[in-house]
């Protein structure tokens, strides 16, 4: 074969499309010079490239940027100018060759394209409704920090062919930052109304989705548009998810006959249209009178589905009432407890947290950080002693000093300056200095420091207002933006007013609860009688005055009050089973479908993976830390209505589900070191052994290796992934079926397969 290289700019321009080829080319423009002909007769699904950063130490691939063919595009953003080193990677059946790529700056300041997100900036996985918050990320060149206005429309184009009864909704302003920037909209319900004003001639309503959109301008002189949203329109009569008769089939938009949007400044051009399916539900409550906080599907999590929709708990779903919070906080008052009450229950299923689990771990943190009488305080005080500030707190468990705020251990003047300075005199402690609380809460947790930066502060004054507070002290910028997005549904805009997480008791829950999300805990609480890992996502390890530790107390509270409050014990999340799915190897459509989720190394770990471990019977609460095949393998399982077997972490354990001929769907379970800790209740409670349990998806045309997609595969530790690999037969030991499953005879006939990607469509990675 001749040797393959990479034609195209390694120079390439931000912002400006790029071609790449295996073919030499002319600029843009396929070469007319003859291509050899062992190159031209490889497939294009053969010809795999990818992209590859460098981070100063080792390079990582970049999933979401993987493509196949002869010739293929990148173009390349703002923020690949401070990336230390890029590289695409070419694999044409075989053949490896590189590019190193150094991008330059644009000339041209422009708006490349607008999308909208959901509220964590990430693709939609979860269907939008009314009274949800949206992000639209604006992709810009050689505009950092300028200012950009985003305006937010319901499209009135499908119905009138006068495309100035679009409707303006909202108009935000953002500033660019590594050529992004995000702009926030809540989709208030206040506006269906507004969305069924205008109807078609004929029409006896606006029809069951309200479409949106948003441009970005720059100036005034750009103009680009989203892509389309569909949001449910909660006054639609018909069910538009009906199954009596097929949907029909809608013609073109106006906009996509017309590819223009002719608004009044008559500046944008063309327009793209995409269609998002969305189903959800408005509800009423009119106590609360708040919008979808109990009737949000994740379409994706279907052991959830399982347990609030079929004969699952019922306390999960309950509200939580004043007489379950009193025994917690017997000293609060009335008042307090029912606002408390009432915003938990308003918000629970919004952020996962309408579970038995998630109530008694959230109120086991809140008392030990609130207290009893559960005041909110005017938020983490910062009146600490110069010597502590500087030197530490002794520790006399660990005979140590533990640092409270790193930056003045290299800062002793300001240490001195701003913290409190005591002497003993006749026998009594004399305060000669007060404590700067602000200045030392600038300093510690400002911009310029380590913990200031951690916590996304940009501003000198960030580290005050922004300090801990609420509940469970939400501390930082970053952390106040996230929450800034619920509270603002409650008319509270936290980082304007931060004082307000302190001074209200209703947006010190929400924000708190807010926080819950974007740390999130809530997988982790489920099934785990631990406090400890929800303790670390919540703060630091703190010796209290009694000498005892705040995670220890926590530990305690839940044990001793909230775990026995919220029944935890006869909790049914992650119980209840559905009878098993039938059909062929059920389990192995959710196995495919997880290809690509990953161990994220160096980072915050993949709640994903977490999801797995919960569905075991050992690992509850876990993270990649930790060995996953098993929790993998246990998940799938779980998902298709299969009850994994004890210890199910362990490969070894998988002996009781055992046989020896492999099908597909089969496990096969590699029992490396022959591992002795294959008994019912395990070794020192172990959790994992030195096995390895993936499943067989197909045989190698030889007959000696199987290729099988399982979790933890690939990679060093700490960064493995849910792929397809090979391995030899000789290295498995058994292989395994739920022990009610019978397979036909056909299912022993195994897919003959010659690489990791020859596989049925129905495992195309995910990215």
């Amino acid at each position: 074969m001749a040797k393959v290289k990479i034609y195209g700019k390694s120079n390439p321009v931000v912002g400006v499309k790029e071609y790449y080829s295996i073919h030499e080319l002319f600029g843009n423009s396929i070469s007319v010079q003859p291509i050899p002909a062992n190159l031209n007769t490889i497939p294009d699904d053969q010809i795999k490239w990818s992209i590859w950063t460098f981070n100063g130490s080792s390079w990582t691939k970049k999933e979401a940027k993987n493509k196949t063919g002869a010739i293929v595009d990148y173009t390349f953003f703002q923020d690949s100018l401070n990336i230390k080193g890029i590289r695409i990677k070419v694999d044409a059946n075989g053949e490896i060759a590189v590019l190193d790529i150094k991008t330059q700056k644009a000339v041209e300041s422009k708006i490349l394209f607008v999308e909208l997100l959901d509220s964590n900036g990430k693709k939609p996985e979860k269907l939008f409704s009314y009274g949800q918050s949206i992000t639209a990320r604006v992709h810009c060149v050689n505009m950092e920090r300028f200012p950009v206005t985003v305006t937010l429309w319901e499209d009135d184009g499908g119905k009138t062919a006068n495309k100035n009864t679009d409707i303006t909704i909202d108009v935000q302003k953002g500033y660019v930052l590594n050529g992004k920037a995000d702009v926030t909209f809540y989709l208030d319900p206040k506006n269906v109304w507004l969305a069924n004003v205008k109807q078609a001639p004929g029409d006896t309503n606006e029809g069951a989705f309200h479409e949106y959109y948003v441009t970005a301008e720059l100036y005034e002189k750009v103009s680009k548009p989203s892509k389309n949203i569909n949001v449910i329109n909660p006054d639609y009569k018909k069910d538009p998810f009906s199954k009596a008769s097929p949907a029909e089939k809608k013609g073109p938009s106006k906009k996509e006959q017309k590819k223009e949007i002719p608004k009044t400044d008559q500046k944008v051009r063309d327009y793209e249209e995409q269609k998002i399916v969305v189903q959800t539900t408005v509800s009423y409550d009119p106590e609360q009178e708040f919008i979808n906080s109990l009737m949000m599907v994740n379409v994706g999590d279907p052991i959830w589905n399982k347990d609030h929709k079929k004969g699952g708990c019922d306390n999960c779903v309950a509200e939580v009432k004043v007489d379950q919070l009193q025994p917690i906080f017997p000293d609060a008052d009335f008042s307090v407890l029912e606002k408390v009450a009432n915003t938990y229950t308003k918000y629970m299923k919004e952020f996962g947290m309408d579970t038995c689990w998630n109530k008694a771990h959230f109120f086991a943190q809140a008392i030990v950080e609130s207290g009893s009488k559960l005041v909110l305080h005017e938020g983490e005080s910062m009146n600490y002693l110069a010597d502590d500030l500087y030197l530490g707190r002794w520790d006399p468990e660990k005979k140590k000093y533990n640092i409270i705020l790193s930056y003045f251990k290299t800062h002793k003047d300001e240490a001195y300056k701003y913290g409190r300075l005591e002497e003993i005199k006749n026998n009594k402690k004399i305060i000669t200095q007060k404590a700067n609380p602000e200045m030392i809460a600038n300093l510690g947790y400002g911009p310029n420091s380590n913990k200031g930066r951690e916590l996304g502060n940009t501003k000198s004054t960030d580290g005050w207002n922004f300090r801990g507070k609420g509940l469970i002290q939400l501390t930082g910028r970053s952390a106040y933006e996230f929450a800034n997005t619920y509270t603002k549904k409650e008319g509270a805009d936290i980082i304007s007013n931060s004082d307000l997480v302190s001074k209200n008791v209703s947006i010190a829950v929400l924000s708190s609860m807010a926080f819950w999300k974007w740390k999130n805990i809530a997988p982790i609480a489920n099934g785990n009688k631990d406090t400890k890992n929800v303790c670390k996502k919540v703060g630091k390890n703190v010796t209290l005055a009694n000498g005892k530790t705040n995670h220890d107390e926590k530990q305690v509270a839940f044990k001793n009050s909230t775990s026995v409050i919220f029944n935890v014990k006869d909790c049914k999340y992650g119980k209840v089973q559905n009878d098993p799915i039938p059909g062929k190897a059920p389990w192995m459509p959710f196995a495919l479908k997880e290809i690509g989720q990953k161990a994220i190394l160096g980072s915050e770990n993949n709640s994903r993976i977490t999801e797995y471990f919960n569905a075991s019977t050992n690992g509850k609460g876990l993270n990649e830390g930790t060995n996953w095949c098993g929790a993998f393998a246990s998940w799938c399982f779980t998902q298709a209505g299969y009850t994994p077997p004890a210890l199910s972490c362990r490969a070894a354990m998988w002996q009781f589900w055992k046989q020896d001929k492999p099908i597909y769907g089969s496990a096969a379970v590699i029992d490396w070191n022959d591992n002795q800790l294959a008994k019912e209740n395990g070794k020192n409670g172990a959790v994992g052994g030195d096995g390895h349990i993936t499943f067989v998806v197909g045989i190698s045309e030889d007959g000696k290796h199987y290729y099988c997609v399982g979790g933890n595969q690939g990679g060093a530790k700490g960064a493995r992934t849910v792929k397809i690999s090979k391995y030899s037969k000789k290295d498995i030991d058994w292989f395994v079926i739920p022990p009610n499953y019978i397979p036909t005879n056909e299912e022993y006939k195994l897919k003959v397969m010659n690489s990791e990607a020859d596989l049925d469509t129905a495992s195309s990675t995910r990215t």
